[in-house]
């Protein structure tokens, strides 16, 4: 008798212990966006080894706007552009990239990485070698050196590719209508 009580009660507390460690789940996942913690009513988790987290929060933390349509079950995410930083893909001999560029005071800009790449398109080896010294933001092309200034646009670090071509590095031409760069080898 004594043995079955026993056993009832050890059976009870080993399922109200995991109902309890159930109910609790694992450590919380916090959620930091630019050094701050981002609170929501419905917290991130861990599922089947992903982290999720909600989306409206992360959105709205980007300054977009989130709508729910509860009829077709979609979720709506707009975010204005500023001025101050549009940008648009450059096509390079006609055809698309994934390289932005922007128009400044009459200068072109790519994105330094960019701006490498087509210096390296401009010169290909074996006749020319180019190589990049994030260090100390150097080109050499063929043993040349080219301290690179770079500019700040938005979360971009950018060159202007007018100071390559002025250089002689690499010489292009730019149709703006068709916002296409046609590289002229050297």
């Amino acid at each position: 008798m004594y043995r079955k009580i026993g056993l009832v009660i050890l059976s009870v507390v080993i399922l109200l212990g995991w109902g309890a460690y159930s109910l609790q789940g694992s450590t919380p996942v916090k959620i930091i966006f630019n050094g701050r913690d981002l609170v929501s009513d419905v917290p991130a988790q861990i599922i089947d080894g992903r982290t999720m987290v909600p989306l409206r929060v992360i959105a709205e933390s980007l300054e977009a706007e989130v709508n729910w349509d509860e009829e077709k079950r979609i979720v709506y995410i707009k975010k204005e552009t500023s001025q101050t930083s549009d940008w648009n893909l450059l096509k390079l001999n006609g055809e698309p990239t994934t390289w932005p560029y922007w128009i400044r005071d009459g200068k072109m800009y790519l994105e330094y990485r960019n701006a490498i790449q087509l210096v390296r398109e401009g010169n290909r080896a074996p006749l020319h070698s180019v190589s990049y010294f994030p260090h100390n933001n150097t080109l050499y092309v063929d043993d040349l050196r080219y301290p690179l200034s770079l500019n700040e646009e938005g979360q971009y670090k950018v060159v202007s590719i007018d100071y390559f071509r002025d250089l002689g590095i690499v010489n292009y031409h730019w149709d703006a209508a068709n916002e296409n760069l046609e590289l002229i080898y050297r």
